[in-house]
Formats: C-alpha cells, structure tokens, sequence
C-alpha cells in the first residue's frame, strides 16, 4: 500500500475518534463504568504517536499491526481485549493470505475481507457476545459479512453506522450495562459498538 495512504487512513480513523470521546464517555456514563470514550481516545492518541515515529512509513499493514499490537493490549478493559483479539488474527490471516496467494504487489480489497472474516471468526470463539448484544459485535458482525459480500470497504461502512444506531433500541444482555442500563431509559447507542464505526469511517475518508 501506499505508505502516504496507509497513514492517512490510520491517522482519519483516530482522529475521528477521538472527536467522538465526549459523546462516548456520556453515553458509558449512562450505560456503563463511563470510561470507553477515555479509552478510546488513549489508544487512538498512542496509535497516533507511532504513526509519527513512522509505523506506516513501509506502507506494509502487516508491519503496521505488528508495531501496535503493545498499543492496543495496553488499552485495557473487553473492549481493548476484543480489538487485541482482533487485531492479532487479522495480522495472522494477512499473512497467511499473502503466503498462499503469493500477491505480487499490494493487498485487493478481497483479500482484506476474507482476512477480516477470518480473524471475526477466531475472535468469535473467545467471546459469547454476538448481535443484539449491544456490544462492539452489533457493528463489526455485520461490517464484516457485508465488506465480504460487496468487495465494498465503503458498503461496509453503511451498514456499520446502520448497526450502530441500531444499538439504541437494543437491551443489554452482557457485562455491566447489564443491570446499569436497567435504571436508565435513555436510548443511546452502545458506546464500543458506535467507536468502532467512528474509527471505520474514519478510515473511509481517508481512503
């Protein structure tokens, strides 16, 4: 990938972010232990740090992920599990991908989808949560199927921001929001599932 795209990309998506932190922590505020939109916002600000040192600068997405892997498991907290669990697997299944398809030069947005699909489902057996939820998994579930359906990072997206507004019409049915959210009739969105679509149209725009 064009190392000047691959930085782009990365950097929109953390940025986007973290404009997003106040929304964020208000909705876990209501929902939750009120501290997702921090979260998010520390990862996003260190992801930043290294892009500045010049992570990206090989425009290679396997070396990218390799050089924050520590970022992300620094995060904390189920969501910074899940993005680590992610994150490791798709890593993983790139490289494999790249190995068995001997890709001459770049990464097509097939082979993205297929590797993204492939890490979804390795997380998938670390964790009960799935749709309907209210948790991350209502956005990167159905980002995932529809990416691999429509070759699209684009189409994606849109069912993303679908998915995420959704959320506010869901009940919890894992961790703390579960008896938190009882005592509130507010209809937001689910904090980590609208952060993951905040950070997926980040990286759209800077595509």
């Amino acid at each position: 990938m064009d190392p000047s795209l691959l930085e782009r990309c990365i950097r929109s998506a953390c940025e986007k972010a973290i404009l997003a932190e106040p929304k964020l922590t208000e909705w876990d505020m209501m929902m939750g232990d009120g501290d997702c939109g921090e979260a998010v916002k520390g990862l996003c600000e260190s992801v930043i740090g290294k892009l500045d040192e010049g992570v990206a600068a090989r425009g290679s997405v396997v070396s990218f992920l390799e050089a924050i892997t520590d970022t992300v498991d620094d995060m904390g907290g189920t969501l910074g599990a899940i993005f680590g669990i992610l994150l490791t697997a798709l890593n993983n299944a790139l490289k494999r991908q790249l190995a068995d398809q001997k890709v001459p030069k770049g990464i097509t947005a097939e082979i993205y989808a297929q590797a993204l699909h492939v890490a979804v489902e390795s997380l998938k057996t670390c964790t009960t949560a799935r749709e309907r939820d209210r948790t991350v998994m209502d956005v990167l579930l159905p980002f995932s199927d529809e990416f691999v359906r429509t070759k699209s990072f684009e189409a994606g997206v849109v069912k993303a921001k679908e998915k995420a507004e959704a959320t506010r019409y869901l009940k919890p049915k894992l961790g703390r929001a579960l008896y938190v959210g009882e005592a509130s009739e507010q209809q937001v969105p689910d904090p980590g599932a609208w952060a993951l679509y905040e950070i997926l149209d980040g990286m759209a725009e800077g595509l």
